[in-house]
């Protein structure tokens, strides 16, 4: 599309754009990355368009829906030109809750709404001390022994191959687990502000204990096996071994350096921005940094703001049964 307005600010790698809405009068500012600008006119002369008057008084339902030309909006119409959301929840715990048999039968309802977007909402917190379901005395860990990683692997192939002609993104509201490796099979992620992206090391211990493997060649071997299958995941997106490596085992460490808006990860400390610089600890993310290293392609607190993320001002929720 082609805007008219006026540049505000500029940078090396964006511009805040202001412009005036001509339908309500109002002036507003958009920031825009140059790597999605095709061309820009500048010093072009244009005939200001006068706001229309508006009355001093202004009834609260008019300003709430003056209000709603900012962000994205979902629409509660049926209308099938509007760009459709099929929510894939992924919540719970590892292994029994997610698990592809469960997945599987959500494939004929997901092709018979032919949805624009495939959003895979997760919601797992596997290895923190906190009760998901069950009782206190017996609190769910989730299930990443090697047996396990390859019912994943078909989790993910279900829909990264089985349905990769629709679009897809993983919007993450906690990821502390192996749900982690889970959601770098998506190059397309997002994250609640408090969302952490993380707990793959305590995974992996729980779910092989390469310690008590007496023979160090033995253990070498079943070790670099088991990094193999987590990478695995990776080999759908741009996620770099690096990063999966200092995720799971402490004696690497992490680091970046920008490059224009890539990020050149290091297995050391050498980057300008140090992720774990200890061989005593493993990586991990919050919202913020995730974003800020690339991870991450956004922070959303709701789904319209996911919408707008994505490029969407207006959509509609598919009427799936995912949930279900």
């Amino acid at each position: 599309r082609e805007l008219h307005g006026r540049i505000a600010e500029e940078s090396d790698d964006s511009i805040v754009f202001e412009l005036v809405l001509v339908e309500s009068g109002i002036r507003t500012r958009m920031t825009i990355l140059k790597d999605e600008i095709a061309s820009i006119a500048r010093d072009i002369a244009a005939a200001e368009e006068a706001a229309p008057e508006r009355p001093r008084q202004v009834a609260q339902e008019q300003e709430a829906e003056t209000h709603s030309t900012y962000g994205a909006r979902r629409s509660d119409s049926v209308d099938e030109s509007l760009p459709s959301f099929y929510i894939v929840p992924l919540k719970g715990q590892m292994g029994t809750d997610i698990t592809p048999s469960i997945y599987k039968k959500m494939v004929d309802d997901i092709r018979a709404n032919d949805p624009d977007y495939l959003v895979f909402v997760v919601d797992c917190r596997d290895y923190e001390d906190k009760i998901i379901y069950g009782d206190v005395e017996n609190p769910e860990k989730g299930f990443a022994g090697p047996e396990m990683i390859d019912r994943y692997r078909e989790l993910v192939n279900i829909f990264r191959d089985d349905l990769r002609d629709i679009k897809q993104c993983v919007w993450i509201h906690d990821s502390v687990g192996i749900s982690s490796a889970l959601a770098f099979a998506w190059n397309d992620v997002y994250m609640t502000p408090e969302a952490r992206l993380g707990g793959v090391s305590d995974a992996a211990r729980r779910g092989f204990d390469f310690e008590n493997i007496g023979d160090e060649d033995v253990k070498g071997k079943m070790r670099e096996a088991y990094m193999a299958f987590l990478r695995g995941f990776a080999e759908y997106s741009d996620v770099v071994p690096e990063v999966i490596d200092a995720m799971v085992r402490a004696e690497f460490m992490l680091s970046g350096s920008w490059k224009g808006r890539e990020v050149q990860w290091f297995a050391s400390a050498d980057g300008q921005y140090v992720v774990d610089s200890s061989d005593q600890s493993t990586a991990s993310f919050r919202a913020k940094t995730a974003e800020d290293l690339c991870l991450s392609k956004g922070t959303a607190e709701d789904l319209d703001d996911l919408a707008l993320l994505l490029g969407f001002r207006e959509y509609r929720l598919a009427d799936g049964r995912g949930e279900e």
